[in-house]
């Protein structure tokens, strides 16, 4: 619904300043946003229902766990401008020094 797409965009932009402004890592509020989806994901108040256990759509080698694809899209939404500002040669893709300024901002190591 329309309502989900403006509390999804609303999510997207605070994930944004927090990052941006140092007050949480990439990898943390990524984690929250995870955690987030899962609980409405399993909340019988939600209208999309779902088991947690239910897979869920991109597996994570680090924590062998399944992430949501909300996630995945949230993230995107958080690093396009990010990765726009770092890529310097317009390439569209990102040099080592260039990933290590980004991940050394984003907060982590």
């Amino acid at each position: 619904s329309s309502l989900q797409g403006r509390d999804q965009m609303k999510r997207i932009a605070v994930l944004k300043k927090l990052v941006a402004k140092g007050y949480a890592s990439l990898s943390g509020a990524m984690n929250e946003a995870v955690e987030g989806v899962k609980l409405r994901r399993n909340s019988s108040d939600s209208p999309n229902h779902e088991s947690v256990d239910k897979p869920l759509d991109i597996f994570d080698e680090n924590t062998n766990e399944m992430i949501p694809l909300e996630v995945k899209d949230m993230l995107r939404e958080v690093l396009r401008g990010i990765f726009n500002r770092y890529d310097k040669d317009y390439s569209g893709k990102l040099e080592k020094y260039e990933l290590h300024n980004i991940l050394q901002d984003l907060n982590e190591k």
